[in-house]
């Protein structure tokens, strides 16, 4: 992973975390589930190369249901509430993995915050 980019002497850190995302609440398991997202999107590229230079593929995609199948173990010792099901890996990769989520996420809280800090220096 790049290191850290750096505003005034502070690092910043451009991965999403979310605190009511089941996966970016636990940092061990937000690396694990990114590994294999991570994993699966290389497999999609590859397999779009194979596909525009008419070479078959013969590795099978890594899909959002066999990452939950390696998860399993991790599931096994949360509570139900809490475990990682198919629609809250969904989310994740789109909304904190995925470059296009992140970058959407940023604009937003950016967006916020100028706005909260324009508003404070109007006010005094």
């Amino acid at each position: 992973m790049a290191a850290p980019a750096e505003h005034h002497g502070r690092a910043l850190q451009l991965r999403v975390s979310e605190p009511r995302c089941r996966i970016c609440r636990d940092p061990e398991t937000r690396r694990t589930v990114n590994h294999l997202l991570d994993r699966r999107q290389a497999l999609l590229t590859v397999r779009d190369v194979c596909e525009v230079v008419g070479q078959e593929v013969s590795a099978p995609g890594l899909t959002y249901r066999a990452i939950l199948g390696h998860l399993e173990p991790l599931n096994a010792l949360r509570p139900e509430r809490d475990q990682i099901t198919y629609d809250s890996l969904w989310v994740h990769a789109q909304r904190h993995h995925d470059w296009r989520g992140v970058v959407a996420y940023w604009c937003a809280r950016l967006d916020r915050e100028l706005g909260e800090r324009l508003r404070r220096m109007r006010q005094t």
